[in-house]
């Protein structure tokens, strides 16, 4: 043979060796991800590596941290190979799982034989497996390459349990998640903390909100994505609603446009006792038609026009819409509830009807303090409504129906405006709450805003340690 023809064909050959032995240890080193059942609800992706090096944190406390959730074992002797991300599941059976790749299995083994004393771990062998039993409910699954768990479950639950997770240790590539939209999505952002989950797990008073604007047919397309950041004294967590159905999109541009940019002229009318406070912008009209489709509010609605305009003071809403919880000193948040609603008008005709009202009201439930406010009472309770200029508002306590400006507020101007929605929650206000109280021990406000349909941005302020 030509020595220049024997030299190119060993060439060739250690070339074939090479990409066979680059495939075979690519395909090893993500064999752990064919794990993860097809039909998943939520999948979440959290790069451990890069979250603890990424996030602000001094090496100190990030020591710290890591020994807190580790029960002070090094990280190298969990067995874990943290340098791949770990995969979190919601099943279809509605199970809680992960899936992760094992550097050392033997290191596994000994990691979970001496996990901290509050928790109870028993490993057996069985069809090729090594099997820990955690807190009696939680099953694992491992070999020396993908390690797998799910729960809860006890017993005949969990021994289902264990010939599931079989399948799914056995099951290939393409019996997976990988190339669902689920996965694709999660692996679209490249935060080192992200989740897509279905809008079925969306929680329920969400969906109760969701339900009267946004039809069921186009919540049943719908994913939704969610991605977490720490910051110096932060943790953000922004969502986005996910489809690659274009009627879908198309349908959640037509609810977008319900909700116009704010304004943030309402800044005005909140109150320095604030502890939450959320604007929108609507037009009455649009808010009308919204409230009819609810059958409880429907009939107050009907009730309400037997004595006051409700319709008439509804459809001339026209910019922000505020509502407030105020923590009066010494109130049970929760119980009392002291709300106060302030919204922008196109114009105050109805006030024409204001004798009108009056004379309806029978025996004095309705009773004008000057031509332009008013007391609803029944029993114990009182309403407090009227305009302030073009503004309207209405609340159950007395002293909210002036309004000084929330500093905080005003402060935040510039972030509020040009929003679809914006929240804010004030931790501190909550310390007279016995409900409420536990958030002021680790943050010291909570905010929200929408910049468009379903992308939001919530802001955890943390306490100074």
């Amino acid at each position: 043979m030509n020595r220049t023809v024997k030299y190119i064909l060993l060439g060739l050959a250690a070339v074939g060796v090479g990409i066979g032995a680059f495939l075979l240890i690519g395909s090893n080193r993500d064999a752990y991800l064919n794990t993860l059942p097809h039909d998943v609800q939520a999948i979440g992706r959290f790069d451990v590596g890069r979250f603890f090096m990424e996030a602000p944190l001094t090496a100190t406390r990030r020591t710290a941290l890591i020994n807190r959730i580790l029960d002070g074992k090094d990280v190298d002797a969990t067995g874990i190979d943290f340098s791949r991300p770990v995969y979190g599941f919601v099943s279809k059976d509605g199970y809680f799982g992960a899936s992760c790749k094992v550097k050392d299995k033997e290191d596994l083994t000994l990691f979970l034989s001496n996990v901290h004393e509050g928790h109870s771990v028993s490993i057996q062998q069985q069809r090729g497996y090594s099997w820990a039993v955690i807190d009696r409910s939680y099953l694992m699954a491992f070999d020396s390459n993908k390690a797998l768990v799910m729960g809860p479950a006890v017993g005949a639950a969990q021994d289902q349990l264990r010939g599931l997770m079989y399948r799914y240790m056995e099951q290939g590539k393409k019996e997976s998640a990988i190339g669902t939209p689920l996965f694709n999505h999660v692996n679209d952002y490249d935060e080192p903390l992200a989740a897509v989950l279905t809008s079925g797990l969306l929680p329920y008073p969400v969906c109760k909100t969701l339900s009267p604007v946004v039809p069921s047919s186009v919540m049943e397309r719908l994913l939704v994505g969610l991605t977490a950041e720490v910051e110096e004294q932060a943790v953000i967590v922004e969502t986005n609603l996910l489809t690659d159905d274009a009627e879908v999109q198309r349908k959640i541009n037509d609810v977008e446009e319900m909700f116009q940019k704010i304004d943030g002229q309402l800044l005005d009318e909140s109150h320095e006792n604030a502890a939450a406070w959320a604007c929108i912008h609507v037009e009455g009209n649009d808010v009308l038609q919204v409230l009819r489709k609810v059958p409880v509010i429907r009939t107050a609605l009907i009730a309400l026009n037997l004595t006051l305009d409700a319709d008439q003071i509804i459809k001339a809403i026209d910019g922000d819409l505020a509502l407030e919880v105020a923590a009066l000193p010494g109130t049970d948040l929760l119980r009392d509830k002291p709300l106060c609603l302030t919204v922008q008008l196109n114009n105050t005709k109805f006030l024409d009807n204001a004798g009108y009202w009056l004379q309806m009201s029978g025996l004095g439930g309705l009773s004008a303090r000057t031509p332009t406010d008013f007391k609803f009472g029944w029993g114990h309770n009182s309403i407090y409504f009227g305009t302030r200029g073009r503004n309207f508002y209405a609340t159950n306590q007395e002293s909210l129906s002036t309004a000084d400006g929330n500093a905080y507020l005003l402060s935040r101007k510039d972030e509020v405006k040009g929003k679809r929605l914006y929240a804010t929650v004030d931790a501190s206000q909550l310390t007279n709450d016995p409900n409420l109280s536990v958030l002021a021990n680790y943050c010291t406000r909570i905010n929200l805003s929408m910049k468009k349909l379903g992308e939001c941005k919530f802001e955890i302020l943390l306490k100074n340690e």
